[in-house]
């Protein structure tokens, strides 16, 4: 996990959890996560945890790709994926599933 700062303060994480925490995972065995504290959200501290989790994330996975899921209505995370490269390669009525490609 990477802890993200403001200064001193911890503002937020983002790293990898694999299948073995999360059971509900029906299609990927890791999820890419990433949380900033609501008040820090808007000012780029996302983009930059989910670059950092992505480089982790590039050297433990082996797809060309990196898999994320988002619900629909979650619009500052998919800025947040689309900004770091991603596309949406599949959506239903409740999720977008992004790619994005490992550098």
């Amino acid at each position: 996990w990477y802890l993200l700062y403001d200064e001193e303060r911890v503002i937020g994480c983002a790293g990898l959890i694999t299948n073995d925490f999360i059971s509900r995972m029906d299609l990927y065995p890791w999820l890419c996560a990433l949380y900033v504290q609501p008040e820090y959200r808007g000012k780029g501290y996302g983009t930059q945890g989910l670059k950092l989790a992505l480089e982790w994330c590039s050297s433990i996975v082996p797809e060309d790709e990196i898999y994320l899921r988002l619900n629909r209505d979650n619009a500052a995370s998919l800025r947040v994926m689309l900004k770091n490269g991603g596309y949406i390669a599949g959506e239903d009525e409740q999720k977008f599933y992004v790619r994005i490609p490992k550098k």
